[in-house]
């Protein structure tokens, strides 16, 4: 079973609805939310950059898609939705972010995103 894609136009957006639909589905993602300042950080593209190669995120993504498997991750807008070089992404963080991706989406139970 897939999930359909939101379709933020801007990173604000996307970090905005990972937040809303993460809040929606019962998980609270509150260290997103802090890193991110919900969208408003000044740095927000190295914000995310660095939450893309966080090991440590990654690890609590592969957790957290066990107890919530439709839990859309800003991966998941990054990759799928093509927006990443758009939102100022180099290539490698667009490349550790498909890799998360694949790597979420092989989980058994996850629901993945389509566009």
């Amino acid at each position: 079973m897939s999930n359909r894609l939101p379709n933020p136009h801007t990173l604000k957006e996307a970090v905005q609805e990972v937040i809303r639909q993460n809040n929606r589905i019962g998980y609270p993602p509150v260290r997103f939310l802090q890193a991110t300042e919900d969208g408003n950080a000044s740095n927000l593209i190295q914000v995310c950059t660095n939450l893309i190669f966080s090991d440590n995120a990654v690890k609590e993504l592969e957790r957290d898609v066990t107890r919530f498997p439709n839990l859309l991750t800003l991966e998941d807008l990054v990759v799928k939705s093509e927006f990443g070089s758009q939102w100022d992404f180099d290539e490698d963080s667009i490349q550790r972010a498909k890799e998360t991706v694949n790597w979420l989406d092989s989980q058994p139970g996850r629901r993945q995103w389509e566009i």
